[in-house]
């Protein structure tokens, strides 16, 4: 129960982080954005390993590595988040840009991973989605550096 419970949270954050990062780099309010964009992942970073350690006995050795990672990356995402705000405030659009795209690319793959697993996609599906969204991500962030850049 206390494991649902704890993932639910985590997926709520997840995706309400999406959200408020997508319209962070497209709104006039950004700095307000950005701040509950930093609350909302640094909750799903928290929660995550809080539900990994509940549910432990349950995971397999993949499901458990795959999502000690994530863990790690949620912390450093978490970490970036902060930083954009921070950015923010001080008038650093480019920075914004680049710690706001590192934390949505990260949430998709996650996103990604989570759906790969529960497909039963295995090790060679969850690097597949480890390695494609980041690569696309990559392209769409370019484009977006050049528009906030020019």
């Amino acid at each position: 129960m206390a494991h649902n419970v704890l993932i639910v949270i985590h997926a709520v954050a997840a995706v309400a982080a999406l959200g408020t990062g997508l319209l962070s780099l497209r709104s006039a309010r950004t700095t307000q954005l950005l701040a509950a964009h930093a609350a909302l992942t640094t909750v799903m970073a928290a929660v995550l390993p809080l539900s990994l350690a509940v549910g432990w006995s349950e995971l397999t050795t993949l499901t458990r590595g795959i999502f000690v990672a994530l863990s790690a990356l949620a912390a450093v995402m978490a970490g970036r988040s902060w930083l954009a705000r921070r950015a923010a405030q001080r008038g650093h659009d480019l920075a914004v840009v680049e710690h706001v795209g590192f934390t949505l690319i990260a949430l998709v793959t996650g996103f990604l991973t989570v759906a790969v697993l529960r497909a039963g996609g295995g090790s060679v599906g969850v690097v597949a989605a480890a390695i494609a969204v980041p690569l696309l991500g990559h392209l769409v962030m370019s484009r977006l550096r050049t528009r906030v850049a020019g």
